[in-house]
């Protein structure tokens, strides 16, 4: 009882204010409460599971919220879910998308598997189409990630150049 009614005065004082949104927050803030209180797994489970929206967090009173709960503790698992409603029970909780940091993460994964199909010989084109069909991508977008990242690091550019010529003195 006490639980809702700290709850209850909390959503009063934030008055509709969004978790990670509230004004003055830096961004990505928000992110970073979630995982201090959860951990970065249940973080990262959580933002696949409704990243991007509002809900409202259960407090497991009745029924329905009960079987909220349990879709929670399914998400992140049964400790973080009690953290997570031990916080922000009964507040509507926005939890961002995060697409930045997974498609930047992505595309990090993306250039440093080209470089390692580099060192194995592959053409350009060869390891452009092995990524596209690796990450479910056109090989258009393929390209554009490796031309984002800006230029082949040195030793890359050795390699390819030495390759090239008729006797190659530089083993890579």
């Amino acid at each position: 009882m006490e639980q809702m009614v700290a709850n209850r005065e909390r959503r009063n004082a934030s008055s509709g204010t969004f978790f990670g949104q509230a004004r003055g927050k830096a961004r990505g803030q928000g992110i970073n409460e979630l995982i201090e209180l959860i951990g970065l797994p249940a973080t990262l489970e959580l933002v696949r599971a409704k990243g991007g929206t509002s809900f409202v967090v259960p407090l497991g009173i009745t029924r329905r919220g009960q079987e909220q709960r349990e879709k929670l503790v399914q998400i992140m698992g049964r400790e973080q879910a009690t953290r997570l409603i031990g916080r922000y029970g009964g507040t509507t909780l926005y939890v961002p998308s995060c697409r930045q940091a997974f498609v930047d993460t992505r595309d990090g994964n993306i250039n440093r598997e080209r470089d390692e199909l580099a060192r194995k010989g592959l053409s350009e084109r060869a390891l452009v189409a092995v990524l596209a069909l690796r990450h479910g991508l056109s090989d258009r977008q393929i390209w554009r990630i490796l031309k984002k990242s800006g230029p082949v690091r040195q030793d890359m550019a050795a390699c390819a150049a030495a390759r090239r010529a008729p006797n190659p003195s530089v083993r890579c």
